[in-house]
């Protein structure tokens, strides 16, 4: 007597159905746990955007106000190195015409 499901045709056939679901349980398990870590990332940059947006813009303009403190301190430097720029006239402005 033969009983149905017994033998090596019906335990391949099951082994393969086993893989198979196997595979596709995997795959789905995989894209849930993609899903999740993409929704904590985007619930992270939402809470950190307005203030990460501020904080650059902050950023910036401090870095350009050290740049124009940098400059007003070189320049102060200079002038008090070098002293006033001379004064040349040409002798045309300095000259007095005949009629005056």
């Amino acid at each position: 007597m033969h009983t149905r499901g017994v033998g090596p045709a019906a335990g391949a056939d099951g082994v393969g159905d086993a893989a198979t679901r196997l595979a596709q349980d995997t795959a789905e398990l995989a894209r849930r746990e993609i899903r999740a870590i993409q929704d904590e990332i985007m619930a992270g940059v939402r809470r950190f955007g307005a203030g990460g947006l501020l904080g650059a813009g902050a950023g910036v303009c401090g870095i350009l106000a050290l740049w124009a403190a940098q400059e007003t301190v070189l320049r102060g430097a200079e002038w008090s190195c070098l002293g006033p720029a001379p004064r040349r006239f040409s002798p045309a402005l300095t000259h007095r015409p005949p009629w005056v």
